[in-house]
């Protein structure tokens, strides 16, 4: 799952263009909260 997971954050490191330095600022402010609601969705959708 991680190596799936990795696979798609160098993508979009790739696809936007973000150098490794300012990567994490990218994660912590855009990425992360995305995925985060992203999971949540998921989990109240498995509950229906």
């Amino acid at each position: 799952m991680f190596s799936n997971l990795n696979f798609c954050l160098d993508a979009m490191g790739v696809k936007y263009q973000i150098s490794a330095d300012r990567y994490d600022e990218f994660y912590g402010k855009l990425v992360r909260s995305k995925l985060v609601d992203f999971l949540a969705d998921e989990r109240k959708r498995h509950r229906k």
